[in-house]
């Protein structure tokens, strides 16, 4: 996972981008 994306924003800003949602 650290490999895939540099922080946690950068992780929810790529779900954002794929529509993928969590609970809020």
């Amino acid at each position: 996972m650290g490999k895939f994306v540099n922080n946690v924003n950068e992780f929810f800003d790529f779900c954002k981008q794929n529509e993928v949602l969590f609970v809020d």
